[in-house]
C-alpha cells in the first residue's frame, strides 16, 4: 500500500513537471516568435521600408493613449507590423495607402460641401 501511494505521488509530480515543461515550451515559442517579429521590424526600419509613428508624429497617423489613429479616428493596430501602445511601425506601402485614403476622404468631403 505504501508503494502504491509513493507511485501515485511520483505520478503527480511527473504530471506537474509535464505541465511546467509545456508552459515553459509555450513561453519559449512565444518569445521566439516575438524576437522574429522584432528582427523583421528592425530590418524594415533599416531598409527604410517602414517608419516609426509616435504621439502626434503626423496628422495622418499617430499613437495616442495606447491606441493607433488615422486622421483622428481610431484604427486597428493590426495594420502595423509592430505596435506596443507607445510606438507603431508602419510600412511605407501601408502609409502610401493611408495617404491615398486621406485624399479620397478629402475629395468626398469637398463634394459634400458643394
Amino acid at each position: 500500500m505504501e508503494r502504491d501511494r509513493r507511485i501515485y505521488e511520483l505520478q503527480l509530480q511527473l504530471t506537474e513537471k509535464d505541465k511546467l515543461i509545456n508552459s515553459l515550451t509555450q513561453t519559449k515559442l512565444k518569445n521566439e516568435a516575438e524576437i522574429k517579429q522584432l528582427k523583421d521590424v528592425i530590418l524594415k526600419l533599416s531598409r527604410n521600408d517602414a517608419i516609426p509613428v509616435f504621439d502626434d508624429s503626423s496628422p495622418l497617423v499617430c499613437v495616442k493613449d495606447g491606441k493607433l489613429f488615422f486622421l483622428g479616428e481610431e484604427i486597428d493596430p493590426i495594420i502595423a507590423p509592430f505596435f506596443n501602445g507607445q510606438v507603431a511601425v508602419i510600412e511605407k506601402d501601408t502609409l502610401n495607402w493611408l495617404r491615398l485614403m486621406s485624399k479620397e476622404l478629402e475629395i468626398e468631403n469637398s463634394k459634400k460641401l458643394t
